[in-house]
């Protein structure tokens, strides 16, 4: 398509007017059409599952003026370097997600924006069931973080505990069947 063709389809579709210079430098990767947003790999995987589990478990998806983040502040250092690594293969700019400490809090701490993440994450937990369920191993990485966050251990039993008991009892029952 020529550049008139391109910016005509961009004004029908989205109602914006895009100048064929703006085109032009999207098509030669000079920049990007989202600009510096950290995107984020929506593919079905181990990681993204277990931070999906995190989410619904122990972390949380906040909005701070014009950021939207994904955060996690727990007294377990390897559960927050985990969340850490499974985060940084998610979103791209990985290298800058660290686990830091709060000792006032006594807390590890992980943050890491994205808006576009923060949009997946935020809908209701029933629309992410396809990349929970895609396979065994996505299925083991959501439990593994939910059961981290939610989770605990009494002798030889293990207990999952979450205030919310309708949205994770609707999730058993299906998965069990």
């Amino acid at each position: 398509m020529s550049y008139g063709r391109i910016q005509e389809r961009i004004s029908a579709d989205s109602g914006c007017f895009v100048s064929k210079g703006s085109i032009s430098e999207w098509l030669r990767g000079i920049h990007k059409p989202l600009g510096s947003v950290n995107e984020f790999d929506q593919t079905a995987s181990f990681e993204l599952a277990y931070v999906i589990g995190v989410v619904l478990s122990d972390g949380n998806i906040n909005v701070r003026k014009y950021d939207r983040e994904i955060l996690l502040s727990v007294t377990d250092r390897e559960y927050a370097e985990e969340f850490r690594r499974c985060l940084g293969r998610v979103v791209g700019g990985s290298s800058h997600t660290k686990v830091r400490r709060s000792d006032k809090r006594n807390r590890w701490i992980v943050q890491k924006r994205s808006i576009l993440l923060y949009q997946f994450l935020k809908r209701p937990w029933q629309s992410l069931r396809p990349w929970i369920e895609h396979e065994t191993r996505c299925t083991s990485g959501f439990l593994r973080a939910f059961y981290d966050g939610e989770g605990s251990i009494s002798g030889r039993s293990l207990i999952l505990y979450n205030t919310d008991q309708t949205s994770f009892s609707t999730f058993a029952t299906s998965s069990a069947s």
